[in-house]
């Protein structure tokens, strides 16, 4: 009997669907639990990094089902960079919205 054989989907869309199934599951939650109100900074930058997350939990399995170990660690580690970045570029964001609300923003 011939196997029937997967169509492979390029890992740049499988990426893509699971950050965003990260993203809005997290998003969902985090707004259940707020009770329907506004999400907080918290929530969102969380619902963010879960989306990262979990895309590279996708390609770290999808690399070990096609037996490409490298790309499984490349995975791992573009998942520990992407969400690193991620917590220092909103951090930067924060401090700078504090700077302009306490008025000592420079100018010129």
């Amino acid at each position: 009997m011939k196997q029937k054989q997967r169509k492979r989907v390029p890992q740049a869309q499988v990426a893509r669907m699971a950050f965003t199934r990260g993203l809005v599951a997290t998003g969902v939650l985090a707004f259940a639990e707020s009770g329907g109100g506004a999400l907080s900074r918290t929530a969102l930058r969380r619902a963010l990094k879960s989306g990262i997350a979990v895309a590279s939990g996708t390609l770290v399995a999808d690399s070990l089902e096609r037996d490409e170990p490298l790309k499984a660690v490349l995975a791992i580690a573009g998942g520990i960079v992407g969400a690193a970045a991620t917590d220092r570029l909103l951090a930067v964001a924060d401090q700078e919205q504090e700077r302009v609300r306490d008025g000592k923003e420079e100018i010129g």
